[in-house]
């Protein structure tokens, strides 16, 4: 990931970024590359066991290790160097933001609530449509 990109992505949350901001961003982009390195091997690992698991004959076995792979591959947390250092830059660029940053984060924060309320208001409607329609 180049540095424009890292940019982005905190501009999209802060708003325009401090001087020092972009600073410390840059001094610490190799993070943004190593983590991206990162995900790419666990991609490539997830797919071979899942190819090796599609090859299984036994169908209930195959589900039963499709599930398993899916929940580790979801559950960690890729806890490594790159993604502790990525985790304190976040919160070393929070900590240099203004009061502007900081209103915009919040109207930011806002907005992706609003999302999560419609996606789970429309998941909602379709599970009572669904069982209302199972009903009758």
């Amino acid at each position: 990931m180049d540095r424009e990109t890292v940019f982005e992505k905190f501009e999209r949350a802060l708003g325009d970024l401090t001087a020092e901001q972009e600073n410390l961003i840059t001094l610490n982009v190799d993070i943004y590359r190593k983590l991206k390195e990162q995900r790419l091997e666990k991609r490539k690992a997830y797919q071979k066991k899942l190819y090796e698991i599609l090859e299984l004959n036994n169908l209930k076995q195959r589900r039963s290790k499709i599930l398993e792979l899916t929940k580790s591959y979801n559950s960690d947390p890729m806890n490594s160097p790159a993604r502790r250092k990525n985790l304190f830059l976040i919160k070393e660029v929070l900590n240099l933001s203004t009061d502007k940053q900081n209103l915009h984060f919040k109207e930011k924060l806002k907005e992706y609530g609003s999302w999560v309320d419609s996606y789970l208001e429309e998941e909602f409607v379709n599970f009572k449509s669904k069982l209302i329609s199972s009903i009758v």
